[in-house]
């Protein structure tokens, strides 16, 4: 609904300035009007868009004509950089031809090359035959490698290699089954017995594999004689230890690896009865390889011998479980002292390890048994070789670095140790 005008209004009442009311005609209502909207100034921003529209103008000329002065500055420069590039090959040209001109003159019979490239030849010819020295050697080095794989996998992989005749086994022939009871004097007199006769075997039981081969440089040989369960292992080392006697020698490897503290049995002053101790892992399975070994060793002026045999059965010692396993094994070292047109002496040191592993003690493939058991003993070798050597040399050493030295170190995890009875 339309408003309605105030009544004063309708009446002609009036309101003085004290707020009386007044009375008088009463005038008209003023009509409504309408407001309209004011013109939009139309023409105004056109003129402004056009303005604008020249400045953007304006702008985009300025920048093609600084592009196009860049421009032009730049292709001078790369002109005058060009210009005087050519003026220095001109000039390097003609003093190179002065300088044929002067090598000419001064060697007429000679090439025409100069100094520097006489030198970069010769360079190069250097060069050429030092890459094709080094492809002669690649290829006698990848010779090399597939020999080594080649003989690995005969060692290792591949139990069949008895297909050529081999001398019989010595665990076949002069060993006997050694059986100790619970009775101390039995076991004495058994242990004496057992180490007399392999005392008097062990020269034999040596040159027999050893006699053909040379101590300098040296020798190491591994041998896998027969095949599946009947395999055994002959490992042969032949070296040279420079500066020492076989007396020394003796006496590193009593005390540094057959002489462990705790043993099973002292039989007497040159013989002792242990136990060793490795672990083998076939499968990812660990089994605890055991020896008891009779160990004896003898020295006198012309020769010192050590030599052991294994127990294999001990009514005092019994196999604890089903992880244990016992070795059959018989070694014997030879030493011999020599001297040179120099004067000075050194030791030739013949081992002989003869091993039938375990393999019918375990249900498991051959192959990977005979690998297993073919890397323990390499690495008995190796230990037994490291420890010889770092005994004599700390014998050899002055007092003051012995007695540094003489701190007990432990004993690597593949070199045997006598463990004490339980």
């Amino acid at each position: 609904l339309p408003s309605l005008p105030p009544l004063s209004a309708i009446c002609g009442v009036k309101r003085g300035n004290d707020g009386k009311i007044e009375l008088g005609t009463p005038s008209p209502p003023k009509k409504a009007c309408l407001q309209q909207p004011a013109p939009e100034p139309v023409a105004q921003e056109d003129e402004e868009d056009e303005e604008i529209e020249d400045e953007d103008e304006h702008k985009k000329s300025r920048r093609r004509e600084q592009i196009a002065r860049s421009a032009r500055r730049h292709r001078s420069k790369q002109k005058e950089e060009l210009v005087s590039l050519r003026q220095q090959v001109y000039l390097l040209q003609g003093e190179m031809e002065a300088l044929r001109r002067i090598h000419k003159t001064t060697h007429p019979e000679g090439n025409d090359f100069t100094e520097w490239e006489e030198k970069a030849l010769a360079q190069r010819r250097k060069r050429k035959k030092a890459e094709d020295e080094n492809g002669v050697l690649r290829g006698l080095l990848q010779d090399q490698a597939t020999f080594t794989e080649t003989i690995r996998d005969m060692w290792i992989k591949s139990p069949l290699i008895t297909q050529f005749p081999m001398a019989p086994s010595i665990l076949n022939v002069d060993r006997s089954f050694n059986h100790l009871g619970r009775d101390l004097p039995s076991r004495i007199v058994a242990l004496q017995r057992i180490a007399q006769t392999r005392m008097e075997l062990a020269y034999e039981f040596v040159m027999r594999e050893t006699h053909a081969f040379p101590s300098n440089p040296g020798h190491l040989d591994i041998k896998l004689n027969g095949s599946g369960q009947d395999i055994d292992i002959k490992l042969i080392r032949v070296f040279d230890i420079d500066g020492v006697d076989h007396h020394q020698v003796v006496d590193a490897l009593v005390h540094s690896v057959i002489n462990a503290p705790a043993k099973l049995l002292m039989v007497d002053n040159c013989t002792r009865y242990g136990r060793a101790s490795l672990p083998v892992y076939i499968d990812r399975t660990r089994y605890s390889m055991e020896s008891l070994f009779v160990i004896r060793h003898n020295s006198n002026n012309s020769i010192g011998i050590v030599s052991w045999d294994s127990v294999d059965q001990d009514d005092l010692y019994p196999i604890p479980d089903d992880f244990t396993i016992r070795n059959e094994e018989v070694g014997s070292v030879l030493l011999n002292t020599c001297v040179r047109s120099d004067g000075s002496k050194y030791t030739t040191l013949r081992f002989v390890l003869h091993s039938r592993p375990p393999v019918k003690a375990l249900a498991k493939p051959s192959s990977k048994i005979n690998e297993a058991f073919l890397t323990v003993f390499c690495r008995r070798a190796q230990a037994l070789e490291k420890q010889v050597r770092q005994k004599v040399t700390t014998q050899l050493m002055p007092p003051l670095c012995s007695a540094e030295s003489s701190s007990p170190t432990p004993t690597s995890s593949s070199s045997p140790s006598l463990s004490p009875s339980n």
